[in-house]
């Protein structure tokens, strides 16, 4: 193996761990960014305070839009390009507004295992799952002995 062989291979392994801490300090700059995103949980005491979307009047506007549309018995034929078309630009907004869901969960999820871990901490790691991490919840409320040994309710 020559010198410049030899210079390449050192070259190119000091490269791959420069790289690597690249990666870690862009990952850690996304997860602040993310936690940045979801709103203190623990000042407030009711779901309402930190989840807004459902009384938002743009998600109101956005379902009865998508209400009529469905109650239509005729589909009405594309006239225009596509991107002028109504009924996409409906199809658009409604994809946008189920990301805008999904982030409105995450916030709920937070908020209820803030509140909820005092009580059943292990749960979190029991139900990863958001919704049934919600549902589990809901089901056993604050009596978890009572509702815990009920056979029926877990078949």
């Amino acid at each position: 193996m020559s010198l410049a062989d030899e210079l390449l291979a050192d070259l190119e392994e000091e490269g791959e761990d420069v790289l690597e801490d690249e990666d870690v300090a862009i990952n850690d700059e996304l997860v602040e960014e993310v936690g940045e995103q979801l709103p203190d949980t623990n000042t407030y005491n009711r779901v309402g305070s930190v989840a807004k979307l459902a009384s938002s009047q743009s998600y109101k506007d956005l379902i009865a839009k998508m209400q009529s549309q469905l109650d239509l018995e005729e589909i009405p034929p594309v006239t225009a390009p596509l991107e002028a078309d109504p009924q996409y630009k409906l199809i658009v907004e409604l994809s946008s507004l189920a990301a805008d869901i999904d982030q409105e969960l995450n916030v709920i999820h937070k908020f209820v295992r803030d509140k909820y871990e005092k009580r059943f901490p292990e749960l979190e790691s029991l139900v990863p799952n958001a919704l049934e991490y919600l549902a589990a919840v809901k089901l056993l409320g604050n009596d978890i002995a009572t509702k815990g040994q009920n056979k029926q309710i877990l078949r």
